[in-house]
């Protein structure tokens, strides 16, 4: 609004051809436009960032079919369930933590979905050593799509919390928020459900055979 006065009263002064009203009109819309500007400046960094959040999430999703970037040492599968378990544990509680954020400082939205978004890589690695270690079929691929669902359910979150940082007042758009984040809750609530399935299986990996991927 203040930008829009100033700019009409501007062009009032242009119009009236005094020189002086027309430099103490050109003074006001510039400093309305500076401090629409120095507003904008969190929520156009935040997008940003959300937008950098949502481009890790599908770097590592397009790396679940392959063999892991870092295979390390032989782990068991209760290795990889205890680490994956962790995981969880603390997508859950950075999706909870972005579900206030976007209520409360919407301006920090995008920097906390880009650290719930540095889990995921993690997340996809350990999931495939854990396939590995499960000599069930069924575990194998359960464990997979289940982490393809934490992935695709975490970007929608990022979606959302980029629309929420954008308009924290509106409840329709935090409505949609809140049911991102259930998804994605549910998301993990089922991996760690296939987690525990992929334990009948338990062996250690042995030459790291990802054939199944």
């Amino acid at each position: 609004k203040n930008v829009t006065d100033g700019v009409l009263e501007l062009m009032c002064a242009a119009k009236e051809g005094n020189m002086n009203n027309v430099a103490q009109a050109a003074q006001a819309a510039s400093l309305a436009i500076n401090g629409l500007l120095t507003a904008l400046k969190p929520s156009m960094a935040g997008s940003a960032a959300s937008e950098e959040a949502l481009a890790m999430v599908k770097d590592a999703l397009a790396n679940l079919g392959g063999p892991p970037q870092s295979q390390g040492r032989p782990r068991t599968y209760q290795e990889c369930k205890d680490e994956l378990t962790d995981i969880s544990k603390s997508l859950a509680t950075g999706i909870s933590t972005l579900l206030t954020i976007s209520k409360t400082k919407p301006e920090d939205v995008g920097a906390v979905s880009k650290k719930i978004a540095a889990i995921i890589p993690g997340l996809v690695e350990m999931t495939k050593l854990a396939a590995a270690a499960s000599s069930e079929a069924a575990s194998k691929k359960l464990l997979l799509d289940s982490t393809r669902d934490i992935a695709n359910a975490t970007a929608e979150i990022f979606a959302r919390a980029k629309d929420a940082g954008g308009d924290p007042k509106n409840a329709a758009v935090q409505q949609k928020m809140s049911g991102a984040v259930n998804a994605g809750t549910a998301a993990i609530a089922r991996f760690v459900n296939a987690l525990k399935a992929g334990a009948v299986g338990d062996r250690e990996v042995e030459g790291y055979d990802f054939s199944f991927l």
